[in-house]
């Protein structure tokens, strides 16, 4: 049970009591119970930040100690030090899976000072034997003999750490060498369903459902970047498509922003997306770079191919559950690929009207489901979608600043009107309860 969903049965205990619903020590034993569990899982967390802090400074400071006169060393004693961050790492993760594994504050801790022993220790030995190498090799090495971490010591923050490095050293590299991202990604799916199934509400679920989704979207653009074809307004609208059907089925128990990951990024992103698709200028791009390219991007082929399907899977199941708002806020991987396909070339203005029409709607639609729901978010959101489009188009058509301004200033009434309204019915309603 969630911070707000405590707090409100919190309020409701006294008066349970007093109608004899439940006994006092009934009460007290749930205080007990949730707010013992609560209180745990913060401390728990907030134990885990220190280690991780602690262990990274411990090993800076161990680095700088051994940097201090370093120059005066000989090469078989800088060779012994180079190895001293990683045999203390190495020891200290011992200590941990020998006496305290259970403690998540041990593991975290230990496992990052042992990932910058990693680190320090190939930066030392590559110093003192002048290796030759650029950053991106080093980097990869590095991660790569890190990433057992994550299943040896069941390490969430050398998993996101793992996540943020590959992501990094993608953008480092050049095609087609960047590509092995998605194959590098793939060590994490035994972390990622083992997370998810033991709690996929968890600090550590949700940090994995925040970081990976962004991580792919920067490494989609990135093919981009490689990849002149025209398809990318297929695969950016399935991806987002898919990021907030899944969230749907997947995390829509919790009423909290930050437990709703592929929501927020999804229909961000859906947003996002539609408004730049209802210029032309999208369309005539696009259009004009759609040829085969002399280097054939093998994920960019995968994704155009396998989004799409995956996208209408999760709406298929959306449907089976009626959730027909969530279905038509995905439907714009259906959009895209008819407009990318069936309008091209002659036909390809009409794609921005489809667009404006579809923004129109999702506010539509999102505002009626808001009122519906007594959902000032939804409400609000929905408004904004309209204003922004109204405001867009506003710019694009010749017409004086006084109409302009007329209109500004109803829509911002309507905003308070509406608010208004919402704050009322929704005090009704608690008062009739």
């Amino acid at each position: 049970m969630d911070k707000k969903n405590i707090l409100w049965l919190y309020s409701q205990l006294p008066d349970l009591v007093d109608k004899d619903i439940i006994t006092k020590e009934g009460s007290e034993n749930i205080k007990r119970y949730y707010g013992t569990s609560f209180v745990d899982k913060k401390n728990e967390i907030i134990i885990t930040l220190f280690a991780i802090l602690g262990s990274i400074f411990v090993g800076l400071g161990i680095i700088s100690m051994v940097a201090y006169n370093w120059d005066q060393f000989s090469r078989p004693v800088k060779t012994s030090l180079s190895f001293l961050p990683l045999l203390l790492g190495q020891g200290l993760c011992l200590f941990t899976i020998l006496k305290k594994y259970s403690s998540d504050g041990w593991r975290e801790g230990s496992s990052i000072f042992l990932m910058a022993g990693i680190g320090a220790s190939i930066s030392l030995i590559s110093q003192t034997y002048h290796s030759s190498g650029n950053f991106s090799d080093f980097l990869i090495v590095w991660l790569l003999l890190a990433m057992p971490l994550i299943y040896i010591m069941s390490s969430g923050s050398v998993a996101f750490l793992y996540l943020f490095g590959i992501t990094s050293w993608s953008g480092m590299t050049n095609q087609p060498t960047s590509s092995l991202f998605w194959v590098l990604i793939l060590f994490l799916i035994p972390e990622i369903i083992g997370s998810f199934k033991d709690d996929k509400y968890s600090s550590r679920s949700l940090l994995l459902a925040w970081a990976i989704p962004i991580s792919i979207l920067v490494n989609i653009i990135i093919s981009f970047e490689y990849s002149n074809s025209g398809l990318w307004i297929v695969i950016l609208s399935s991806y987002f498509s898919l990021l907030y059907t899944s969230g749907q089925l997947w995390f829509n128990n919790n009423n909290s922003f930050f437990m709703k990951p592929l929501q927020v990024m999804g229909i961000s992103g859906i947003i996002i997306l539609s408004f730049t698709l209802t210029y032309i200028g999208s369309w005539t791009e696009s259009l004009s770079s759609n040829r085969v390219d002399t280097y054939s991007n093998l994920p960019m082929n995968i994704m155009v191919f396998c989004l799409p399907i995956i996208a209408l899977y999760t709406m298929y199941k959306l449907i089976k559950n009626n959730k027909n708002y969530d279905v038509m806020i995905g439907s714009i991987a259906l959009i895209s690929i008819f407009c990318s396909f069936v309008l091209k070339n002659n036909l390809s203005f009409i794609s921005p009207i489809i667009f404006n029409l579809y923004i129109l709607t999702v506010g539509i639609v999102t505002i009626v489901s808001g009122t519906k729901d007594n959902s000032l978010v939804k409400l609000n959101g929905g408004m904004v979608i309209i204003s922004l489009l109204i405001m867009l188009r506003f710019f694009d058509i010749d017409m004086s600043f006084l109409f302009r301004g007329i209109v500004f200033i109803l829509i911002g009434v309507a905003f308070f009107v509406s608010n208004y309204m919402m704050t009322n019915r929704k005090q009704e309603i608690n008062n009739e309860k």
